[in-house]
C-alpha cells in the first residue's frame, strides 16, 4: 500500500512564499534577462531550466545563488531567431509556467549533485527509494532487475521523464519479511 500525501501540503511553502519571476529586456542590450527568486527545493533549477527549454530558448549564461533556503536564478536567454524575447506571449508562458500560479511539482529528495541523485526514506510498511538522473534505454528495467536481485519487492513505482532526463519514485520492502527495509548497511548497500 502506497503512502498518502496530502497535495495541500506539498504545495504549502509555495503558496506561503510564492516564487516571483521577473523577465528584464531592459538591463542587458543582447539578451533578455529571466530571474527568478524563490524558496529553494531540490530539483527546481532542473523544472526553471526544463520551461525555458521547452519554449526553446537559448540560455547564453546563468547566474545561480542560494543560502540554502532560498534561491536567485538569472538566465540570460535568447529566442529561436537569436533575438531577445519580446513575444508577449511566449513571456506571459514563463511567468506563468515559473510564477505564483505554476503548476511545478515538489521534486525528489536526495543530494543536490548535478548528475544523479538517490534519497530514500521508509514509511509504513515500505521504503521509498527517490532517484534522479539521466534517462538511458532500458533504464528502468536494469533498476527493478537490481532491485530484485538485492531482495526487493517493488509495490509501485512512479517514473517522470522530460527530454534526457528521469526521476523516479519506487516504493519497496523486504521479499522474506514484507516490511519496510531500515537496516542502514543494507540501505546503503542498496
Amino acid at each position: 500500500m502506497r503512502p498518502y500525501f496530502d497535495p495541500e501540503y506539498e504545495n504549502f511553502n509555495q503558496r506561503i512564499n510564492p516564487p516571483r519571476v521577473c523577465i528584464d529586456n531592459n538591463t542587458c542590450r543582447d539578451c533578455t534577462l529571466v530571474k527568478v527568486d524563490s524558496m529553494n527545493k531540490n530539483g527546481i533549477l532542473l523544472e526553471v531550466v526544463q520551461v525555458l527549454s521547452d519554449l526553446d530558448l537559448t540560455i547564453l549564461k546563468a547566474y545561480i545563488t542560494s543560502d540554502g533556503g532560498w534561491f536567485m536564478d538569472v538566465f540570460h536567454v535568447l529566442d529561436k531567431q537569436g533575438q531577445k524575447v519580446t513575444d508577449e506571449k511566449t513571456i506571459q508562458h514563463i511567468e506563468k509556467a515559473l510564477g505564483p500560479g505554476s503548476n511545478i511539482p515538489g521534486a525528489t529528495k536526495g543530494s543536490n549533485s548535478p548528475g544523479r541523485s538517490v534519497g530514500m526514506h521508509s514509511i509504513g510498511d515500505h521504503t521509498a527509494i527517490e532517484l534522479k538522473g539521466p534517462d538511458r534505454t532500458g533504464l528502468l528495467s536494469e533498476i527493478f532487475a537490481v532491485l530484485a536481485e538485492l531482495q526487493c519487492n517493488v509495490m509501485a513505482a512512479e517514473v517522470w521523464t522530460h527530454r534526457t532526463r528521469v526521476a523516479c519514485v519506487v516504493y519497496v520492502n523486504d521479499v522474506s519479511s514484507g516490511q519496510a527495509i531500515e537496516d542502514a548497511c543494507r540501505l546503503a548497500g542498496i
